[in-house]
């Protein structure tokens, strides 16, 4: 719904980690660096940082009254040095 702002939780698993969430409510004072964030207009996200070693990462959103939505990523590694 374009104007929900229900709180959104991620949880992640895997080779990686969650460092920011946003919403793009530049009026919100909501922390950016947790794991939950209220949606604006209906929209948040989360950042994820993979770590150097290759695998997969599964972030999985819930929200109360909603269905819960996931994502798989797969990555690679580090980059080699330039």
């Amino acid at each position: 719904m374009p104007v929900a702002d229900n709180e959104v939780a991620f949880a992640i698993q895997g080779e990686g980690k969650i460092i920011g969430v946003d919403n793009g409510n530049l009026a919100s004072d909501e922390d950016d660096k947790g794991n939950r964030r209220k949606a604006f207009n209906g929209r948040c996200l989360a950042i994820v940082q993979s770590t150097a070693k290759p695998g997969r990462i599964q972030l999985t959103a819930t929200s109360p009254g909603l269905k819960p939505g996931s994502v798989a990523i797969t990555t690679s590694g580090a980059p080699g040095p330039a």
